[in-house]
């Protein structure tokens, strides 16, 4: 059975580590003045290079071969995801009072270290408060914000960033001349930029080509990976600046059989989206743009992801805008009077006196909007310009709503879709539109925001909503 690339080429020296210098160098004067930490914490993203680093230190420590690590019972290495509990942390606390059979330290390498329980925690606390002076700990973690402070406090923390797309590149094209795979540079370059900073991930995607008879194209590189061309990607943009429903359901739904990955669609997307709103291309609106990139974060993380991008996409190019209520209302048609001619008296009766009839009612329109401001449209559109200048990215949101009602100084804004309402309900964009308010209206105005009736005119949106049921394809 052949080696796996990832581990054939894992860094046997500090030296082979990539785009980590600034911690390499720090290692490299630790150890040559000897001043050594207790404890090492590693954080950063996955496939950077932390647990080779680990075992380096552990090596260079103990002054051992890398070639010889896996001999050394004195180097313990422990996956914390199935290794959390209180008893494995308390057998380690009673072990470390034990010597190093035959190194100067014991070195505990603890991978994953956010997986443990608080308890856990708790007593691995207890050890590295005081640890004895043989023993070293590296703990390493791709989710650093869940460590307790108490355990970040006592480690010398270094951090891992991810891996440049050129350092990538040109590493991967080394060991691809040295596992002779005849690979593109385009197609290097395509691995290197999915592989988003990890060069382990490169290393396995590059792995997938071992076989390959014919040279390795970037086409080849995007159908391995499940990634649509950028002429699809240019034509469902086109299709969205055109507001062309059908082509838009027509080219994500054909990509269906193609092997298209949808969330790394989702992704392309959001970064041709993001550039456009960077360098103010205008390839669709930027209002547009920022409810595009919401609703495409959320393809990335669905359990439906084909079915989210379909909403998104559509819903973009939906007309939102509730049907207005005139508040002048038509004239009522009066019916026409019909005089009726008196019949013939033969004989001269005495006059009868003339019933006035009451005058009718003047009917009165029923505004939509009540509210005692004056005009609660003026009042809201003033709070808009207010947030166009100040908060940008929540004035994009907030000129989607509409206004339902205002009552008792309460207003009510509808959105369309319900992620919208959420982003606007939160604590401190809701206190911030309510400052605004008061502040234009001079009296405390409170709001709340809702989502509107499902649009109905669209044959798509409705299909999928009738297989998958509305909040499962909203939320």
């Amino acid at each position: 059975m052949g080696v796996a690339l990832y581990r054939k080429y894992r860094s046997s020296k500090l030296e082979d580590v990539i785009g980590q210098d600034h911690i390499t160098s720090t290692v490299n004067n630790m150890v040559a003045s000897g001043n050594i930490p207790h404890a090492f914490l590693l954080t950063g993203p996955r496939g950077v290079g932390k647990t080779s680093v680990a075992r380096l230190i552990a090596c260079m420590v103990n002054d051992v071969k890398y070639e010889d690590l896996d001999s050394q019972i004195d180097i313990i290495e422990i996956d914390a995801a199935s290794n959390r509990k209180i008893d494995e942390i308390r057998e380690i606390r009673e072990q470390v009072n034990i010597v190093p059979t035959s190194l100067k330290y014991k070195v505990y390498i603890i991978d994953e270290v956010h997986m443990l329980t608080r308890e856990a925690f708790n007593a691995l606390l207890k050890t590295l408060e005081e640890p004895p002076e043989h023993v070293i700990f590296i703990l390493a973690t791709t989710e650093f914000h869940k460590l307790p402070p108490t355990i970040i406090s006592r480690c010398i923390r270094f951090a891992f960033k991810p891996i440049s797309v050129d350092d990538i590149s040109k590493h991967l094209l080394a060991i691809a001349k040295k596992e002779k795979i005849d690979i593109e540079n385009d197609a290097i370059e395509a691995i290197a930029i999915h592989s988003e900073g990890s060069f382990r991930d490169g290393i396995t995607l590059l792995e997938n080509f071992r076989t390959f008879n014919a040279k390795v194209s970037e086409e080849d590189v995007e159908i391995n990976l499940g990634v649509a061309s950028q002429s699809v990607v240019d034509e469902i943009v086109s299709a969205i600046k055109n507001s062309d429903k059908q082509q838009i359901y027509k080219l994500v739904d054909g990509l269906q059989y193609s092997g298209v990955n949808y969330s790394l669609l989702a992704k392309d997307l959001s970064a041709r989206f993001r550039d456009s709103l960077i360098n103010d291309d205008n390839i669709v609106p930027n209002d547009k743009i920022i409810e595009l990139l919401d609703g495409l974060l959320e393809v990335q993380a669905s359990s439906q992801p084909k079915q989210k991008l379909v909403i998104t996409l559509l819903g973009s190019v939906t007309d939102k805008t509730p049907p207005q209520i005139n508040e002048t209302p038509e004239a009522v048609e009066q019916e026409p009077k019909v005089n009726i001619e008196p019949e013939p008296v033969r004989k001269p009766v005495e006059p009868v006196p003339e019933i006035q009839s009451e005058p009718e009612k003047e009917i009165m329109p029923q505004s939509p909007v009540k509210g005692n401001t004056g005009s609660i449209d003026e009042l809201w559109l003033k709070t808009l310009e207010t947030l166009k200048v100040e908060q940008n990215t929540i004035y994009a949101i907030s000129r989607m709503g509409k206004i339902a009602s205002f009552t008792d100084d309460k207003l009510t804004i509808e959105f369309k879709f319900p992620f919208h309402a959420k982003r606007m309900s939160d604590d401190r964009n809701k206190q911030m539109i309510e400052k605004y308010l008061s502040n234009s209206s001079g009296k405390s105005i409170k709001i709340l925001f809702s989502v509107a009736g499902e649009p109905t005119e669209e044959k798509h949106i409705q299909n999928i909503s009738n297989i998958f049921g509305p909040s499962e394809v909203l939320e």
